[in-house]
């Protein structure tokens, strides 16, 4: 229906300009997303970063299926734990920091602490100061 309105030239043409255009915006967005948030919401980066742009070269069908559930399903998660949104049970505990400056920041059960802690070592980070 579409290469009968502009043709199959431009069709091929414009396919084959969108595939690795949506592969590179994926790997650029994905890049733009801090780490911990990966880490945080059980995703690894460099997967979803390389995934896209291995399927320009290898499938176009690759880096457009990894499109869908890049948007779709992983960067909602991703963008969620970069918001650093409280913990949905409101018990105290320690949880992953989400202001990235240390590996775990105590929860008190309705806000964050300076309470923070690295490698077992516990410190004092006060989130309203710079890190």
């Amino acid at each position: 229906m579409l290469a009968e309105i502009i043709g199959p030239d431009l069709l091929i043409i414009f396919v084959l300009l969108l595939v690795p255009a949506l592969g590179i915006g994926v790997a650029v967005d994905v890049a733009n997303k801090p780490q911990w948030a990966f880490e945080r919401s059980a995703q690894n980066k460099t997967l979803w970063i390389v995934l896209p742009l291995v399927g320009i070269f290898l499938c176009g069908i690759l880096t457009v299926v990894a499109a869908i559930i890049w948007f779709a399903s992983v960067r909602p998660k991703v963008v969620s734990a970069a918001s650093g949104e409280t913990p949905t049970a409101s018990q105290p505990q320690w949880v992953r920091d989400p202001y990235g400056r240390h590996e775990l920041r105590y929860f008190d059960g309705s806000r964050w602490t300076a309470q923070v802690s690295d490698n077992g070592v516990t410190s004092v980070d006060d989130v309203n100061q710079p890190g």
